[in-house]
Formats: structure tokens, sequence, C-alpha cells
């Protein structure tokens, strides 16, 4: 273990703002996300008396947020950005540290872990001193290993990318097949029907009680369906009356329906209100199925038909009133084709929940094995010889990822549901 203090320098360029000079900012997202571009900003409007410019490879240091991860090594598209003094720069020692290694740490749990407990009892919302942060020790084995553990943990990381990618194709190709019953050509000899026949209006069914709490349902826009929100006290809102949602009902909020935000209540909402601007329909299941309501309407080729019969003058101020969305026709396809696309739809959940448990376990490989790169080797010490005491060999850190992961691994992976097959 090497203090931070052995391996940097600080990197001071500083500059004092000038007025009419634009200066592109730097900040640091929190827990080892690295870096990021700001907002761009005139030395004129800024209280700092200096900025300090950042070059690629600097290590830079939220004082108030280090508790939380937010500390980075600059990439090389943020060089010449700057960062106010309360960001702490510096250089990297490269006869001692890769970047690329110190980068590895940033995204460590246990680094941030001391970066918290240096920062404990600090003034100021517990900002670290850079005293302080660079007292904190990190695992530094020699450059060759350093090189090599990098190499695994970016062929790891890569192979975590593929398979998410492949699970976006595999999700998308799902989504186009079903909605390719209801907008492909056999879409063309479907019924037309006013959405009046379809579906009924329900009138609000709760009295409000001040002193009593209700659990709201929400719809997200952009096709992402219905949700449980949050849950108020009826002095907290001004409504006097709301609406209860039964799983199967169809509703979406006046002003965002254009915006793609309409669906069916699922189970998991069964019991919840909505204010009097989310219309509730009830769906006559003669005619048309809950599931295939919204598959049509979570669709984005829908939502500019429901735009145009939105009113008001101002873009983000639209409403989609009752009485314009009763008036809408869709195509309803014959019901043994909705049975069908019922059926589909169960199927494609499924499909989709497996891989919402695989990207869980995708997402927690590189931390995890972070984790056990660094976690378990935290004492050694890098002797004279630059050989270490207690860090592994590269060789030893099985990671395996050795064989390419081929598509067919990956839809082995994507049928047997766990990602902890990468490890075969």
């Amino acid at each position: 273990m090497v203090s931070l203090g052995d391996v940097t320098d600080p990197a001071l360029r500083l500059e004092a703002p000038q007025a009419g000079t634009i200066y592109r900012q730097i900040g640091v997202r929190l827990w080892g996300e690295g870096a990021y571009e700001r907002e761009s900003i005139d030395g004129a409007d800024t209280k700092y008396p200096n900025f300090n410019r950042i070059e690629a490879d600097d290590l830079v240091v939220n004082k108030i947020w280090a508790r939380n991860g937010s500390v980075a090594v600059v990439t090389t598209e943020l060089s010449g950005g700057y960062v106010s003094t309360e960001f702490p720069a510096y250089t990297l020692k490269g006869e001692r540290i890769l970047p690329a290694w110190m980068r590895l740490v940033t995204k460590w749990r246990g680094f941030w872990q001391a970066c918290d407990e240096k920062a404990q009892g600090t003034s100021g919302k517990n900002r670290i001193k850079p005293g302080e942060f660079l007292a904190i020790e990190i695992p530094l084995p020699p450059l060759p290993e350093q090189r090599a553990i990098v190499a695994k943990l970016d062929e790891l990381s890569d192979k975590t990318t593929q398979l998410n990618a492949y699970l976006d194709t595999v999700e998308a190709d799902a989504d186009a097949l079903i909605r390719s019953y209801m907008f492909g050509e056999q879409a063309n000899g479907y019924e037309k029907r006013k959405m009046s026949e379809l579906v009924s209006l329900r009138s609000t069914d709760v009295a409000v009680d001040n002193t009593q709490e209700y659990r709201f349902a929400g719809v997200y826009s952009f096709g992402r369906g219905v949700f449980a929100s949050a849950v108020k006290s009826g002095s907290d809102f001004a409504y006097e009356r709301l609406s209860t949602v039964k799983a199967g009902d169809f509703t979406y909020p006046k002003l965002m329906a254009w915006e793609g935000a309409l669906g069916v209540v699922p189970p998991e909402c069964d019991g919840m209100v909505v204010s009097p601007e989310f219309p509730v329909f009830t769906v006559n299941t003669d005619a048309v199925l809950p599931e295939v309501l919204d598959i049509y309407f979570r669709t984005p080729s829908v939502w500019p038909e429901l735009a145009a019969l939105s009113g008001g003058t101002n873009l983000r101020r639209r409403r989609l009133q009752p009485s314009d969305f009763l008036e809408y026709e869709m195509s309803v396809p014959p019901m043994p084709v909705q049975t069908k696309l019922r059926d589909l739809r169960v199927s494609i959940a499924a499909l989709k929940a497996r891989h919402a448990a695989i990207r869980q376990s995708n997402t927690a490989l590189v931390p995890a094995t972070l984790e056990r790169i660094f976690g378990e080797h935290r004492a050694p010490a890098v002797q004279p010889s630059g050989t270490t005491v207690g860090f592994p060999h590269p060789l030893d850190v099985k990671v395996k990822v050795e064989r390419p992961l081929t598509i067919d691994k990956m839809n082995e992976i994507a049928v047997a549901g766990w990602a902890g097959q990468l490890d075969d």
C-alpha cells in the first residue's frame, strides 16, 4: 500500500478568470463515474479568483463529495477544461502508477470508504482536506502487473457491454415482432373503431379526507407505462376528489399524453388513486383486450396523432381531453389475433424479467471483481526491488474472460438467465 501523496504531485495551472473569456468547466460525478464537461462560463460570472486548467490523466477531487466517490482521472476529451479551487488536482507519477490503474481505484468501494473516513468531522459540509486525501493509501503493484490487471478488467468491461447490447437487441426485436401484428401489412384489414366503443370514462369516486393518506399511481412518458408513485396526505394537495384505478383500467395524464404517457394499470397498482387530471377508463374486454391497448398506445408512431388531438397553443401545455380521446379511432385486430398478442406479451415480459436479472448481475460484475482484486489485498507493499508482498500476480486474478463472448454464448446466457455463466 502506498499513500496518494507518494504517487502524485499538485497540478497547479492557475489562471485568473477574464471577463469575456469563455471557460469550459469540468465536474466530477459520484461513485467513480468519472469526470464530465459542465456548462461553459464567462470569466465575469464566477466568484472564484482563480481557475485551474486540467490536462489529460490529471486526478481531480471534489472536496465536498469525495466521500461519495467524486474523484476522477481526466480523459483526453476533457483536457484543457477548468475547475475551481474546490477541486484539487494532481498529476500522477508515471514511473509509479498508470492513469488507468488510478481510474480503477476511483471505482473501488474501498477507496470511497477511505475518502469518507478522511472527510468525517471536517468543517464545511465534510469537505476532505487535500492533506487528508493525499494520506489515503491504495494498493500499488509494479507497472507490469498494473498493465495486466487493467487489461483484464477492460476485457471484462467490454464483455459486459457486449452482453447488454445483445439483450437490448433481443428486446427491441421482441417489441418489433409484437408491434408488427398491430401495425404491419395485416393491420390494413383490421376494423377501425372509435375509443368510445372500446373504453368507458369513469367518474371520480374518492372524496378527499385531509386526515387520510393516499397512494398515487403515475404514468411515465415515452411509453414506459403506469407506475406506483408517492403516498400523499389529503392535506398536501388541493383536489377534492380522486379516482381509484383498478388493474386493467386505461389512463393517461391530460397534459403529457401526447408524449406517450398512456397505459394500462398493472396489477401492482391496483387500488391506487390518480388526480382528476388523469381520466380513468374501463376497458370493454369484449371488444379489445387491455394488453392490446397497452401495446398500441405505448408505440411511438401513435403519439403524433394524439398530439394533433391535444389542445393548447403552448407545446408543453397541450392537454388531451377525454372527449377528444374517445373520438380517436384505432385499428382493432380480430379477437384471435388479440389473444395471440396477449400470450406473446406475457412471454416477452418474462424474457425482459430474465434480462433484468442478467443486467443486475452484469452491472455488479466489474465492481465485484474490483473488490476481489483490491479488497482482499489491502496489505501489500511495494518492495525496493519492485516486487510486491501479498499482491496477487495478474495471472492469479481469475476474472475468467479468456474465451471470446460469441452470440451463441450470449444467447445461452440470456436463456439461462444467469450472468454468472460468464465465468464458465
